[in-house]
């Protein structure tokens, strides 16, 4: 069986190794990935936080994507992307695919193409836990900003697709958004992806005041282990139990793995992944 497993730790907010295709030390796949990973944040003049790298051929190309939320410096974007590195290779040795989140930035790599391709197989969402006190309310006001975000986002150019504003309404305090796709897709995947992410709100997080919906690329499979769960969700505590959406049971994590934070117990497998 081939898994892929998700991780929720100190370090990547989530990360994912692909356990179904692994190389070898010092074969030619690693060394294309040890160039390409290495240089991927070599080219300085880039200034729109989004870089890419392919090195060698097939079988053997190593491809290599960086993305770093649009509020943040170059500087800043490449110590993270270049962390994230340091960090998934650690997490994921000897994997030709992994792909690594922190909250400022995100690292994929793979030995299948990842440059303008979508793939939206697997989704995950992450809820803060606090309700919103007048839920009707909260989206009349959430679901315009939503919308304006995705546009906005969508219709980027090729070096960014970024868009994040603000809006208030009575009854509730200023909401904030904020969208981005890799700048290397289409308008119409961007848009498909981020439309995709709006309508998974209510399966996640209808009720809570900050939610975080990703459509993650080219991931077989997103598992954890059993005893990972059980110890997540007190042994799936009816008091952690916060709701059922359309991805299955929603239970709140426990502080000793992630502080305000909800874990998705995902049933639904999706086929036709790269990973």
């Amino acid at each position: 069986m081939n898994l892929v497993t998700l991780s929720v730790s100190q370090n990547f907010t989530h990360h994912a190794c692909a356990n179904s295709a692994n190389f070898t030390t010092n074969n030619v796949y690693q060394r294309n990935l040890d160039n390409a990973l290495s240089s991927l944040t070599s080219d300085t003049s880039i200034r729109y936080g989004f870089y890419n790298r392919s090195v060698g051929q097939n079988p053997d190309q190593a491809n290599a994507i960086g993305l770093c939320r649009g509020d943040f410096q170059p500087d800043e974007c490449r110590r993270c992307i270049n962390e994230a590195i340091t960090r998934l290779r650690q997490l994921c040795p000897n994997q030709k695919a992994a792909i690594g989140w922190y909250e400022r930035c995100m690292l994929k790599y793979s030995n299948a193409r990842i440059l303008g391709v979508l793939d939206i197989s697997v989704e995950w969402g992450l809820a803060n836990g606090e309700n919103a006190s007048n839920v009707a309310q909260f989206n009349q006001g959430l679901r315009p900003l939503l919308d304006q975000l995705r546009d906005d986002a969508s219709s980027g150019g090729s070096i960014r697709k970024y868009a994040s504003n603000r809006t208030s309404g009575s009854g509730f305090t200023t909401l904030y958004g904020l969208m981005q796709c890799t700048p290397d897709l289409s308008e119409t995947d961007c848009y498909k992806c981020l439309d995709g992410a709006i309508r998974k709100i209510p399966d996640c997080c209808d009720i809570y005041e900050d939610g975080d919906i990703n459509e993650i690329s080219t991931v077989e499979s997103l598992q954890y282990s059993f005893g990972i769960i059980k110890e997540a969700t007190d042994d799936f505590s009816e008091n952690n139990k916060l709701g059922q959406g359309g991805f299955g049971l929603v239970y709140k994590v426990n502080n000793k793995l992630q502080e305000n934070y909800n874990l998705v117990r995902n049933t639904n497998k999706k086929p036709g992944s790269n990973f």
